[in-house]
């Protein structure tokens, strides 16, 4: 019978109890650890100078890199518009003279069972905009004073994603990798993904060349991006997004959440922390209060 990992990405990551990583997103186990630069450091709890290191590029890309006794032995960068797993293989000196394997999702590298059609990347959300309302505030800025506001659109998207996961697999940070392309997640997500389905098939994190029995991952999501425009002047605009994220297994929900972006659920109106949002994209006057919702 094929295992199940449910997936449901609405700015919320739920992690499942069956599995000992439900704390991965809000960084609370010992096994975790978040560095200065938001990079994600998972520790294997039989040895923990074997570990994998997830981080989030400034291009939109994902890397993870794998360590075995404290030496960089692999490094796997996901390439979402390409929709391809870069992965490089180290020798002991730790230098970048390894072989580079490109890992097409089509199934070079990765054996698989079905590729799901993706959903567009948090960047390039889809629909048409909806009108949400209007906020206006009260602002004084040294000697001045006045009002200010900002008209509020959004779009949601939402969609699922079935995949079977059954293939082999170089170690976690190739899976990891591998997961954050199929589903365009963000580092710590996919990190944890990953190493829920390892725990589950009882392999351990520090394993190399595994193979991964049928076992789908079914993904329903939710993205929300808020689009904010003047009332004053027009060509004055900004926008927020995020998604939400929640993990089932095995059809048990838990109450573990995990946020990537800015998120706020709809509605968010006549929510004092979203409007302070608003004010903080849009306007940089002194002191201001919350005039109207409309």
């Amino acid at each position: 019978m094929k295992r199940v990992l449910s997936l449901i990405v609405m700015f919320t990551l739920v992690f499942s109890s069956t599995c000992n990583f439900a704390e991965a997103p809000s960084i609370s186990q010992n096994d975790i650890i978040v560095a200065s630069d938001n990079s994600i450091k998972l520790l294997d709890p039989e040895n923990p100078s074997n570990y994998v290191i997830g981080k989030d590029l400034k291009d939109g890309n994902v890397e993870f890199s794998q360590y075995q006794n404290g030496k960089l032995i692999s490094k796997s960068v996901t390439l979402k518009v390409n929709r391809l797993v870069e992965t490089t293989i180290y020798t002991t000196d730790n230098s970048d003279s390894g072989t580079t394997l490109s890992s097409n999702m089509l199934g070079d590298v990765i054996e698989y069972k079905q590729l799901p059609t993706l959903p567009n990347t948090l960047k390039t959300l889809s629909g048409s905009k909806q009108y949400l309302g209007t906020i206006r505030y009260k602002y004084t800025d040294g000697w001045e004073s006045g009002v200010c506001g900002a008209k509020v659109d959004y779009i949601i998207n939402t969609g699922s994603i079935k995949y079977d996961l059954n293939g082999t697999y170089r170690d976690l940070a190739g899976l990891a990798s591998f997961i954050a392309g199929l589903f365009a997640l963000p580092a710590a997500p996919a990190l944890a993904i990953a190493k829920a389905v390892l725990a589950e098939l009882s392999i351990s994190l520090a394993a190399l060349t595994f193979i991964i029995p049928p076992y789908n991952v079914d993904s329903d999501y939710e993205q929300i991006e808020y689009f904010f425009t003047d009332i004053n002047f027009s060509g004055h605009t900004n926008s927020i997004y995020g998604t939400k994220y929640v993990i089932t297994q095995g059809g048990s929900h838990q109450d573990k959440v995990y946020y990537d972006g800015n998120y706020y659920a709809y509605s968010p109106w006549r929510d004092t922390t979203f409007g302070l949002t608003v004010y903080t994209y849009m306007f940089g006057y002194g002191s201001y209060s919350i005039l109207s919702w409309s």
